[in-house]
């Protein structure tokens, strides 16, 4: 079970970055670099509260670069 999260959540992430940044290798890699260091403290819990960290670590990067949603530039 844990392996189906681990790809959902490394595609939702490829897909946003596919969508806000125009690639999405970096994030969808991220994510999966997150899940497994997540899952080595907290099998389950932690790979989904290392993704919630990378989700909210985008949102302040947007916020404090004040680019508008889907510009091209980022990443």
């Amino acid at each position: 079970m844990g392996y189906v999260i681990l790809i959902a959540l490394a595609v939702v992430f490829y897909r946003i970055g596919e969508h806000e940044y125009q690639s999405g290798w970096g994030l969808g890699g991220a994510s999966v670099l997150l899940s497994f260091a997540g899952s080595y403290f907290l099998p389950l819990f932690g790979m989904i509260a290392a993704n919630i960290l990378l989700y909210i670590g985008i949102t302040v990067y947007n916020i404090v670069s004040k680019r508008p949603p889907g510009s091209s530039s980022g990443f």
